[in-house]
């Protein structure tokens, strides 16, 4: 499997005309230092936004989109959160691997929620929205084993209102 590395992105957590509904609502990636400097591209792409559901809390997010090839995307995206925290995201459905990712920072404290492994996950991309429904989420996932400790049912939809044609910051092709 390959290593994807987490892209923190810094955002507020006031985005204003959010069009989005949330409805009914290996290896993992690994965490790597944010990169200091913005191209046209990145500017570009900065204006997805989303909403993430993780058991009864609900975040308003800003997103990176990234369309290296035909069918794939990847989407990366942050929030600050009411308590002063941080969340985070990560989806990718990239050459038939699918992949949620949620990590809240509140304080001294980190929760990563992952889906379960013993359920399908579908992660749906069309008409330029990333959208994956009623997760089954786990935190402190043991990919050896699949255990997790239960941590609710929670969605991500983020709308792609532009995309980037490559891979994001730090990701290597093979």
């Amino acid at each position: 499997m390959r290593r994807l590395p987490t892209v923190v992105v810094a955002i507020a957590l006031t985005t204003g005309g959010c069009s989005i509904e949330t409805g009914d609502g290996g290896e993992r990636p690994t965490t790597a230092e944010p990169t200091a400097t913005t191209t046209e591209a990145t500017r570009a792409a900065s204006d997805a936004v989303g909403i993430v559901e993780v058991g009864s809390k609900t975040y308003e997010i800003t997103a990176d989109c990234y369309t290296p090839s035909a069918g794939n995307v990847i989407a990366v995206g942050a929030a600050t959160t009411d308590t002063g925290g941080r969340i985070e995201v990560y989806v990718e459905t990239f050459d038939g691997q699918q992949y949620v990712g949620v990590t809240v920072f509140d304080g001294e404290s980190v929760l990563r929620y992952e889906p379960v492994v013993d359920q399908p996950l579908e992660v749906i991309w069309f008409d330029n929205i990333v959208r994956v429904d009623d997760i089954s989420l786990v935190t402190g996932l043991d990919l050896t084993t699949g255990d997790g400790t239960d941590a609710g049912v929670g969605s991500v939809v983020i709308e792609c209102r532009s995309s980037i044609e490559a891979l994001p910051p730090g990701f290597v092709a093979r």
